[in-house]
């Protein structure tokens, strides 16, 4: 039986732009990965392993929320959902889940990171969520949410102020 949420942190994948390169063999138009993108992947790789270890997490073969935090290393702007199509690719090539069409992505928050730029996941299976957080009723730094699943959600949220991410695991 899989835990109920599995909390791994990763280098910031490559963009999109800088994941693939075109190439032709034997007449055909191929994109396949860039030497930084499978650097990525073999370093991600890892880490998805230590934590699936260290987790004793089995491969989920149901829908499967992944919730992401994302620590930029400028204030370059960027895209959120840059970053989903190689990461969902390295969850399910390392079988945090049998196949990527059952991941649902959530864009959690973003902020400024430069010592240490990195992506965060807290991933569970959806059914164990029992519906979306529950809005507690609004404040004045923004919405105060509540949600059994990942502790990240249980603090009010301020819309002008990025959160940290979530909380380290046994928090």
């Amino acid at each position: 039986m899989a835990p109920p949420v599995l909390r791994v942190t990763l280098a910031l994948p490559p963009s999109v732009n800088h994941m693939y390169a075109n190439i032709t063999v034997k007449g055909r138009r191929m994109r396949v990965y860039t030497t930084e993108a499978k650097k990525w992947r073999k370093k991600a790789g890892w880490d998805i392993k230590n934590a699936i270890n260290k987790a004793r997490w089995k491969a989920l073969d149901e829908k499967t929320v992944m919730e992401f935090w994302a620590y930029w290393p400028t204030l370059h702007e960027r895209d959120m959902d840059n970053l989903l199509k190689i990461t969902q690719d390295a969850l399910k090539t390392f079988r945090v889940v049998t196949s990527d069409h059952y991941i649902i992505p959530r864009a959690m928050d973003y902020d400024l990171d430069r010592t240490d730029p990195r992506l965060e996941l807290c991933i569970w299976p959806k059914k164990l969520e029992g519906g979306p957080p529950t809005i507690l009723g609004a404040t004045t730094s923004g919405i105060a949410l509540s949600c059994d699943v990942c502790p990240a959600l249980s603090a009010t949220e301020d819309p002008a102020t990025p959160t940290t991410g979530p909380p380290p695991a046994g928090a």
